[in-house]
């Protein structure tokens, strides 16, 4: 059996707890508008939200539709993206849906920007014949058959 002195760790301080989160205060925007300057995707996923809660959107958001309709008719570009209605519905494809909170808002639109960067990234490398090369992946990765 172990005294709660013992408990503590050395001199019967508390250990620490590896799992605790981090929490920020209002006065901390600077330290967070720092981090988000690594990451645009992480900012825009920010952005979303903004915008979600200044058009009122409510939970649980259903489709594409709803989030395409906070943009501008016209294509904007935001921290290096193309945003436009069409490529929302395009990244944002319907398995990600319902969104139930500002939480999955920004996990949605996070993997949907990463899939758009990995896209845009693979197009500006593609080879001069993509389809050759798309076709010879198809082969390469499908199951062999054992026979």
């Amino acid at each position: 059996m172990t005294s709660k002195a013992g408990r503590r760790g050395r001199g019967g301080k508390k250990p620490r707890n590896p799992s605790r989160g981090i929490s920020f205060e209002p006065e901390d925007f600077e330290v967070l508008d720092l981090a988000l300057n690594q990451d645009r995707e992480l900012r825009l996923c920010a952005g979303a939200v903004k915008a979600a809660r200044a058009a009122d959107v409510r939970y649980p958001i259903r489709s594409a539709r709803v989030l395409a309709r906070l943009l501008p008719k016209r294509s904007v570009v935001v921290e290096g993206h193309h945003l436009r209605p069409g490529a929302i519905v395009r990244y944002l494809p319907e398995q990600y849906f319902p969104i139930r909170s500002e939480a999955e808002l920004v996990s949605r639109c996070y993997v949907a920007l990463v899939r758009c960067r990995g896209e845009m990234t693979w197009a500006a490398q593609a080879p001069p014949d993509p389809q050759a090369a798309l076709a010879e992946f198809a082969r390469t990765t499908r199951p062999r058959r054992r026979g």
